[in-house]
């Protein structure tokens, strides 16, 4: 199922390049991305169900590996999204990781919002 029009899915895609960028300049290592260009991150999946997402970006600095999902403001709070941050969320906190929301500026209060509304602790960066 696609779950992006094709204006939302480049817009996406332009943000997860913009946030590789700026992580390749800020002292991350091993970035892989889930665009075409680099090397994709693994499926992170429920143990219970083997139902799983893949991250948009996963690197790592300072010993810590960061889980990075990028979400657009049409997507941001669609089923598919929530579905991807409780996953993200419930792995980093089993495994000492550090979740990453990545909206556009526009949407960052509504992504605070919503990350508190699910009682999820994660950072909401923005791109663009």
């Amino acid at each position: 199922m696609n779950y992006w029009n094709t204006i939302t899915e480049l817009d996406h895609d332009y943000m997860v390049r913009e946030l590789v960028s700026y992580l390749d300049g800020n002292g991350f290592v091993g970035i892989q991305a889930d665009i075409v260009g680099y090397n994709h991150p693994e499926l992170i999946y429920w143990q219970n169900t083997g139902n799983g997402h893949i991250p948009d970006v996963v690197a790592q600095k300072n010993r810590m590996t960061y889980l990075f999902e990028v979400e657009t403001v049409s997507t941001l709070t669609s089923e598919h999204s929530k579905s991807q941050r409780l996953l993200f969320t419930a792995n980093a906190k089993e495994h000492g990781k550090f979740f990453v929301l990545v909206v556009q500026a526009s949407a960052k209060t509504d992504a605070e919002l919503l990350l508190q509304q699910e009682g999820l602790p994660a950072t909401v960066w923005t791109v663009g």
